[in-house]
């Protein structure tokens, strides 16, 4: 993945990451095809 995440970190905290990061693609794809 594109995190190096430690193995302590909470499973939410992976999960919060990943949301984020699906959200800032979806951003970029809209913006991208508003332009």
């Amino acid at each position: 993945s594109i995190f190096k995440v430690p193995g302590s970190l909470p499973r939410q905290t992976i999960i919060k990451l990943r949301n984020k990061v699906s959200q800032d693609r979806e951003r970029n794809k809209k913006s991208k095809m508003e332009r």
